[in-house]
Formats: structure tokens, C-alpha cells, sequence
């Protein structure tokens, strides 16, 4: 069967009810979900796009992470958006949301409901997320002047894979933009349920 979008959750071993309900209802009859577990970062990302590639022809990969709750008719607004990288933003905590602008244009988005063309990964090599390369803003003053920069840094250090990865695929003349006035929930895991007590919930709020 010929699907619209694979679905690819990077859960690295959880999944949050919510967050799979809100899938169903938005890819029913046009899409399939892919899913890893047990694998760090940035290999849980890019293990996902290697199924993608190999093991369907749909021409979108939607990424939504196992902590994201998607809103009604996300993936309807993800391809009215029109670009090769689409996005919905959600809270990274009070004050900052999962997007990166300068001067109001946009650089980079986080993966957690991003939308992505199958030929933009047919397009940037692999590795397509790394945590070994970070972008950096080069000042006025530099001889360069007032840019973006992809620059190496500690494989060791934490995230940024998403942001070299749009600053790659932007340099290849891919188009990204996020969804306007519309946000996700984004859950956290703030303690796992006690054994064996009936009445156990794991405790998970919003961020």
C-alpha cells in the first residue's frame, strides 16, 4: 500500500499515551509509523530516516517525538504549509518555543512535529543528524560579517542535531517554515508510577 507519510517516532524506550492517540486519527488510511527503542542521539533519528528511505516510497516523513502531543488536523496544516521542511512548535519551557529566528527569518526547528520531504533526505548526505557539528552566529566585526555558521564541536555535547540539519538543508535550497498560531502540548515524565501499587500512575505534566 502506497502511504502519504511514515510516522517516525525516536522514543529511545517510552512512548506517552497521548502523544500515539493524537497520531491515529491525523495519518488513518495514509500513513504508517515507524518506531526505534534502546538507541541514543542522535542514532535513534537517523536509524528512522535509513527505514524511511529503504523500506517505503511515501514521499513524507513526519517525526513526532514520543513526549509531543499533535493539535487537530496537524498533518492537514503541515502540507498546506507547502515547504520541504514543515513544522509545529511546542514549548520548550516558559518563554521559548521549539523554533530558532533571526531578524524573523527562521533557521532551524526542533524535530518534535516537523514534517520533512522524502527528497530532502535524498538530497543531504548521511549522517543527516549529527551531535558532533553545532551552528554558530557570526558577529559584525568577523571578516565574514553577520551569518550562520556550521561549525565542529564535542560529539559528546547534547542535542543540536536539528539545528544542523536544517542549517544543512537550507544551504541545499530547502524551504522550511512552522505552522502560525498553532502550538503543541509537550509532556514531561516527572516520576515513573510505584511497583506494585494499583492506584500507581506515572506522574506526567506539561511543560
Amino acid at each position: 500500500m502506497q502511504h502519504l507519510v511514515v510516522v517516525l517516532r525516536p522514543t529511545r524506550g517510552l512512548e506517552f499515551a497521548e502523544s500515539s492517540d493524537s497520531i491515529e486519527p491525523e495519518i488513518r488510511g495514509s500513513g504508517t509509523i515507524f518506531r526505534t527503542w534502546n538507541l541514543p542521539i542522535p542514532d535513534c533519528f537517523n536509524v528512522l530516516v535509513d527505514r524511511f528511505l529503504n523500506e517505503s516510497s511515501a514521499p513524507y516523513a513526519w517525526f513526532v517525538e514520543e513526549d509531543v502531543v499533535v493539535p487537530k488536523d496537524a498533518l492537514q496544516e503541515l502540507l498546506a504549509l507547502n515547504v520541504d521542511i514543515a513544522a509545529i512548535n511546542y514549548q520548550l519551557k516558559v518563554g521559548r518555543i521549539s523554533e530558532s529566528r533571526w531578524n524573523g527569518t527562521l533557521e532551524a526547528t526542533s524535530l518534535g512535529c516537523t514534517l520533512i520531504r522524502r527528497v530532502v533526505f535524498e538530497t543531504v548526505s548521511p549522517p543527516w543528524f549529527r551531535v558532533d557539528q553545532e551552528t554558530v552566529r557570526v558577529h559584525p566585526g568577523s571578516a565574514s560579517g553577520h551569518h550562520l555558521e556550521l561549525r565542529s564541536r564535542l560529539s559528546s555535547a547534547y542535542g543540536g542535531h536539528d539545528n544542523a540539519f536544517c542549517f544543512r538543508a537550507l544551504e541545499a535550497g530547502f524551504s522550511i517554515a512552522t505552522v502560525p498560531g498553532m502550538l503543541c502540548k509537550h509532556l514531561q515524565l516527572v516520576q515513573l508510577s510505584e511497583f506494585r501499587k494499583n492506584d500507581g500512575r506515572h506522574l506526567i505534566t506539561e511543560v
